[in-house]
This record gives C-alpha cells, sequence and structure tokens, in this order.
C-alpha cells in the first residue's frame, strides 16, 4: 500500500474527508481572470467552506460497466491493486484523490501538481504531434483550452488503471477523459466536471463533479512503501 513520509499529517487529513458527502451545487458566477481566464492559479484541497461541508463529490452517476469490465470486476482482489506494488494507479485515480493539487497557469501549457503519488501534470494548449508509436502513460497525453470562462481538457493515449473513487473499476488504455474547471463565488470554489468515457471498460461515460476550496499550506512530500501480497 502507499505511505506518505508524513503520516500524522495525512492521518488528520483522513479524519475530516474520508466520508464522502453528496453535497449541493454552491451556485454563483464565474471568477475570470484577464482575456477570461479562470483563476485557477494556486493550491486548493477539499477543507472546510463556509456553509460547513468536508464533501467533495458534489454528483456522480451510477457506473454502468460494459460485460468485459463487469466480468473483470466479479474476480478483482484488492491486492492486485496497483499501488500495493507502488505502481501508479492511473490519471482517473490521482485527479480524484482526496489530497491537495496545485496550477500554475502559463501562456503555452498548464501544470497541474498532485500530492498524491508525487505527479506533475502538463496540459499543452497547443496542438501536439504525437508519435503514433508513443507508449501509453498513467496520466496519457494532454490538451486543453479555454472556453466559456473554463479549463476544458481532453487527454487520450493513456495507460490502463485503477479507480477507486467510489469503488474499484478498471480503465483500458481506450479510455478518453475530458474535464472542465472553473471558478465560482470570488474565487473560493474550484468545480470538476469530469466525463471518463471507456469503450472497452464501461457500457456508458461515467460522469462525476467535485469541488475543492482554496488551500493556504503546501503539498507535502510523497513515500510510497512496497509491501509483499499477502
Amino acid at each position: 500500500m502507499r505511505e506518505n513520509n508524513n503520516a500524522p499529517n495525512h492521518a488528520a487529513r483522513l479524519s475530516g474527508v474520508l466520508l464522502l458527502m453528496l453535497v449541493p451545487f454552491f451556485g454563483g458566477s464565474l471568477a475570470l481572470g484577464q482575456d477570461g481566464v479562470p483563476d485557477l492559479s494556486g493550491n486548493w484541497w477539499r477543507t472546510q467552506d463556509r456553509s460547513g461541508n468536508t464533501g467533495r463529490v458534489i454528483e456522480q452517476a451510477l457506473r454502468q460497466l460494459s460485460a468485459h469490465g463487469d466480468a473483470l470486476m466479479a474476480v478483482f482482489d484488492p491486492a492486485d491493486d496497483p499501488a500495493v506494488r507502488c505502481e501508479h494507479p492511473g490519471a482517473v485515480r490521482v485527479i480524484l484523490s482526496p489530497y491537495p493539487v496545485n496550477f500554475e497557469l502559463h501562456d503555452d501549457h498548464v501544470s497541474i501538481a498532485y500530492e498524491e503519488w508525487a505527479t506533475t501534470r502538463t496540459v499543452h494548449l497547443t496542438a501536439q504531434d504525437l508519435d503514433p508509436d508513443a507508449t501509453n502513460t498513467p496520466m496519457g497525453h494532454s490538451v486543453g483550452h479555454y472556453e466559456g470562462g473554463k479549463l476544458i481538457i481532453e487527454t487520450n493515449n493513456l495507460a490502463s488503471g485503477l479507480n477507486m473513487s467510489t469503488g474499484f473499476f478498471w480503465t483500458s488504455e481506450e479510455a478518453h477523459i475530458v474535464e472542465e474547471y472553473y471558478v465560482v463565488e470570488d474565487n473560493t470554489y474550484l468545480t470538476l466536471r469530469m466525463s471518463v468515457t471507456d469503450s472497452v471498460m464501461l457500457a456508458e461515460p461515467w460522469v462525476i463533479e467535485k469541488r475543492w476550496v482554496r488551500y493556504d499550506g503546501d503539498l507535502l512530500d510523497f513515500e510510497c512503501i512496497d509491501r509483499e501480497r499477502p
């Protein structure tokens, strides 16, 4: 299993965030910077908001697995989780991680750093020519653009991964992820709407919405401790 070398800090965090709560969307106008670009820069986390809510999930669709995906999960052993072997579990799981995340906006790309798995992701804001023989990777290849006050990201070229946001399910190399990020309420809330399409593992797209609030702390270091399979 994975473990952080700042275990006391993470233990304190987990005590307040392990319960996933479906909370109503806290509406408001989009908060925009110059040129209509959403003000995503900085650290975000699922800490308590002004209404006392600590839940990060706003809404999510029921997972509809394909026959193949359902057959795999019918024989799934949690000990087969890649994280047990300190292997990266994939983009879906990292994007939905309960730990803090940092956004840095640049002219030609957006950098997103996730505390869990010490993953830093580059989202290109210009079209990229990909080598057709390029190896699929856990975080894939991401291209984004700004539209209607949102950062919209499309990700392909993904390696297979294992999501555990609301129970385990596999995603394949055919998975395609679309994320929409925007901020509301005077830059207080960062909202994500993510759709995962996978013709191999899912019978229909899986959609989830989550929310963060601004976080004044730093992202902690991450250390994975490899454990033998029982």
